[in-house]
């Protein structure tokens, strides 16, 4: 005679596959065929508890999120070619396995990074050798291979310069390795004579002259030699202007003096204010003031903005 009977599971996690025989035993002890089913928990719900029935029932659970309850996903402005950036994230519920994905065109379309893979709570990215757009979301998904359990995403600007590890010398045409630099640097390579500021996006911006590099830095030491190759790799911008503050600035033909101020909205382009006399001049230079005044090219001012 065929019966049923209903057993109720507890403590089940959310989003599970759970595997589970079946068999029965008659009152001589005999044995029947073993039979194997699996049901997977479902993914929301306050209740933690299932029942499994042998006649026929389905399987289901209601259980809390899984959810990501920390992330670190890639923050650095600058992103190097070949480079391992870190992920990191931990996670509640118990999953195994993880899909990390990237997109440039605000999460319409995504690339897969890796996965699935094993959840161990980080991963090294290896970037690919070229990033292009304003923006990157990060989407990182939790599965049990059956599934995406849940998804979580991260967006950040993207102010990405990829640097290679090689590249060819613009002086011999030869591979050379490619120095690595970063924001704040003063550097200079062995055949040109010119040193240059790596500003935070990897760009390198040349001193006109000394008198210039002199109102940044005390000395020579601190410049940083880098080979010619790593040049090509920094994109060339606009020149680096005197320190706010420092100097006193005038055009070589006109005599007219300039104090040079600080511009909150663009760092490396100074306002330019006007002093009208030389009772100003010393009240904030003091009476040697006129030691403290460089000449520049008329092409240069074009690049400071005239205070009104």
């Amino acid at each position: 005679t065929a019966t049923t009977a209903t057993t109720t599971i507890t403590s089940l996690s959310r989003s599970t596959t759970y595997y589970v025989k079946i068999f029965a035993v008659d009152t001589y002890g005999n044995e029947s065929t073993l039979s194997s089913i699996s049901a997977r928990t479902t993914k929301k719900g306050s209740s933690s508890s299932s029942s499994t029935s042998t006649g026929g029932g389905g399987t289901s659970a209601q259980v809390k999120d899984f959810t990501v309850t920390q992330k670190n996903f890639p923050t650095a402005t600058i992103i190097k070619a070949h480079e391992a950036t870190t992920f990191s994230w931990v996670s509640t519920g118990v999953t195994y396995f993880v899909n990390l994905w990237y997109s440039l065109d605000g999460g319409k379309n995504y690339t897969k990074i890796d996965g699935p893979v094993v959840n161990f709570g980080y991963y090294d990215w290896i970037t690919p050798s070229k990033l292009s757009g304003t923006k990157i979301i990060f989407k990182l998904e939790l599965t049990d291979l059956a599934g995406v359990l849940d998804t979580e995403t991260y967006e950040k600007s993207l102010s990405t310069t990829i640097i290679p590890s090689q590249a060819y010398s613009p002086v011999t045409g030869e591979l050379e390795e490619v120095t690595e630099v970063e924001f704040g640097d003063y550097i200079k390579s062995p055949y040109f004579s010119t040193i240059y500021f790596v500003t935070e996006n990897l760009e390198r911006r040349p001193f006109l002259n000394e008198q210039t590099y002199f109102t940044w830095k005390d000395s020579f030491d601190d410049i940083k030699q880098v080979t010619d190759a790593t040049l090509t790799t920094l994109p060339l911008m606009g020149p680096i202007l005197p320190k706010p503050g420092v100097k006193l600035v005038k055009i070589q033909s006109d005599a007219r003096v300039f104090e040079v101020i600080e511009n909150p909205d663009d760092y490396y382009r100074p306002i330019l204010r006007w002093v009208p006399d030389e009772t100003t001049a010393i009240e904030r230079f003091g009476a040697e003031w006129a030691k403290n005044v460089l000449d520049l090219p008329v092409t240069i001012f074009t690049r400071f903005i005239m205070e009104e």
